[in-house]
Formats: structure tokens, C-alpha cells, sequence
């Protein structure tokens, strides 16, 4: 019993070790045996394969394509500002610049490497899975999984 709730805290959370609380442990696996699970599961793999995994590469890009417009944006700025002429032959220019934050850096580089070869790999269950363990540790900041 106890492994039980140690394996799956959120559903035993009310479940006491005893053996007074065995009624409990039955109708949780009547429930489980009773809501065919494992017809479920590969409906649940083929939602990861096609979905899940694509939706964070396109966050990932998405990310990408917002530096970039930050960047354009910078440009823009810094061509109004060389009009300027603050001291003769000088002006003003912005310079964009990586983070400091490492937490920042982290998860961008956790979730370049989560997702590197992932749209058409085509390298099956055992892949996504894999992708998605990383991707939900770097995300838990659990560390377990990290990428």
C-alpha cells in the first residue's frame, strides 16, 4: 500500500496504509480496471506523437521569431538614433544583448535541445516519450529528466 501512494500520490492522497483502508486500494483499482486505461493509452501516445511534441517546437520557434522582432526593432531605433548628433561625430546605439538571467538561458537552451530533430524525425513512441520527459522535468525545474 504503501508503494501504491508513493507511485501515485495525487490519487491516494486520502488513503491511509493500513489494511483498514484496503476497500479504498480495491476501488481505486475497480475504477482504473473498470475505465479501460490501457485502451487509452494508445490514444494518449498517438496525441503525444502528433501533437505535444510539435506544439512545444512551435513554441520554440515562436520564442525565436519574438527575439528576432526585438532585434529588427532594436535596428529601427538605432537608425533614428545615428540622426542624432549628441556630440559632434557621435550618437547614440542600442545594443541588444543575450540575458544575464541563467534561469532564462537555461530553459531556452533545455528547450532548443528538447526539441532538436524533432518535426519528422519519425523515430517512434519510444522518442516522444523520451522528449516529453524532458521537456515536463525542465519544466517541474525538477531536475529529473532535464535535457
Amino acid at each position: 500500500m504503501s508503494d501504491v501512494r508513493s507511485h501515485y500520490p495525487h490519487e491516494t492522497v486520502d488513503f491511509d496504509p493500513s489494511i483498514a483502508s484496503a476497500g479504498e486500494y480495491r476501488k481505486l483499482h475497480r475504477r482504473v480496471a473498470d475505465d479501460d486505461l490501457p485502451r487509452f493509452e494508445k490514444e494518449f501516445k498517438d496525441y503525444l506523437n502528433q501533437n505535444t511534441i510539435r506544439d512545444i517546437a512551435s513554441f520554440a520557434a515562436q520564442l525565436n521569431k519574438q527575439a528576432s522582432l526585438i532585434r529588427q526593432r532594436i535596428e529601427t531605433i538605432n537608425r533614428s538614433l545615428v540622426d542624432i548628433d549628441y556630440n559632434a561625430g557621435r550618437f547614440i546605439a542600442l545594443l541588444p544583448e543575450p540575458t544575464p538571467n541563467t534561469g532564462v538561458r537555461e530553459f531556452r537552451a533545455e528547450l532548443r535541445a528538447g526539441t532538436d530533430h524533432v518535426i519528422g524525425a519519425g523515430r517512434g513512441d519510444q522518442y516522444s516519450e523520451q522528449k516529453f520527459l524532458q521537456v515536463k522535468g525542465s519544466s517541474t525545474g525538477s531536475g529529473a529528466g532535464k535535457v
